[in-house]
Formats: structure tokens, sequence, C-alpha cells
């Protein structure tokens, strides 16, 4: 049988809507880093990933064409381990490309940066600041964190493994 229950919904309360706080856009610099930067490019130019850095307005750090399979990261970004991430976030949009269907954009986004954040605190790099925010934002529903997690598990060990196989000592820089 069925029992009654309590059920709340936030169109039930008064107040003022919820404020999502912004990312933090100040980063370190990790030992490393600029190691796994070059790991994580050689693994996506084995998998046929254009690499590009261009002038883009300072509020975009990057982003992927699915069109032509290129990642393009915004050439004013400093040297520090925000471009890591922004690497690696967009590394994950071009695994992922045709991988779910009408779920769209939270669910990419939740995937992407809940997968870079994963791989770089495997590699000691914390992102959090910046990286909780911006999930709070896709991610806050509940739905949506429920499809996401297994790929953010499988596409972070797929990224774990395959950028432990880079050498980078071996190859030149990407641009």
């Amino acid at each position: 049988g069925f029992g009654t229950g309590r059920v709340f919904d936030i169109r039930q309360t008064d107040g003022p809507d919820i404020e999502f706080p912004e990312p933090s856009i100040n980063f370190a610099t990790t030992d490393g880093a600029e190691e796994l930067d070059k790991r994580v490019s050689l693994y996506g130019i084995g998998k046929g990933v254009v690499f590009e850095k261009r002038k883009l307005p300072e509020q975009i750090r990057g982003y992927f064409s699915i069109k032509d399979n290129r990642i393009v990261l915004n050439d004013q970004l400093p040297q520090d381990d925000g471009k890591l991430k922004t690497l690696t976030h967009e590394m994950i949009h071009a695994m992922e490309y045709g991988k779910y269907g009408l779920e769209g954009k939270d669910l990419s986004e939740v995937i992407a940066e809940g997968g870079a954040n994963a791989f770089l605190g495997y590699h000691g790099i914390k992102t959090d600041e910046y990286s909780f925010p911006y999930l709070l934002r896709y991610g806050f529903d509940k739905d949506v964190m429920k499809l996401a997690l297994p790929r953010i598990a499988a596409v972070t060990k797929e990224l774990i493994t395959g950028v432990e196989q880079e050498r980078p000592e071996e190859a030149g820089e990407w641009l």
C-alpha cells in the first residue's frame, strides 16, 4: 500500500530567487600542470582533435567546435591551472560529442566540468572554486546530475588512462 507523506515544492516559498555564485577565475599554478597540458593535447591530437588559440571575448575561455572537431582556447588565458582546466573541459566535450540525445546543454556541461574537475583532482590540481559554482549552475536539477554521474566517472577513467600513455617529451608544441 501507499502511505501519506509530506511533499515540498520550491514554488510554495516566498523570498528572493536563488542566486548561483560566480565561478572564481583565480587559479593557482601547480607544478606539473604544463606537462599535463601537453599530455591532454597529445591525447586529443591522437583522437583527431585540432587545437587552436584565438582571440575570443574575455568571458569565453574556450569552446569545442563540432563542425571541424576543433578546440579553441582564448589566447588571453594566463598560463595557470585555469587554462589546463579549460583545455580538459573542452577535451571532454570532444570525447563526449554525440553520446547523448535530448538531455541537452546542461547535461553536456555537467559532464565536461565534472570530468575536468575529477581528472585534475586525480593529478593534484584543484579547480573547485571554479568548478563547483559552474556545476551548480548547470546541475541544479537532480535528474541532470543523476544522468551525468556515470558519464563523469567513465570519461574521467578514459581520460586518465589515455593521458597516462602520452609522452610529451617526444612531441613539440601543438601550436
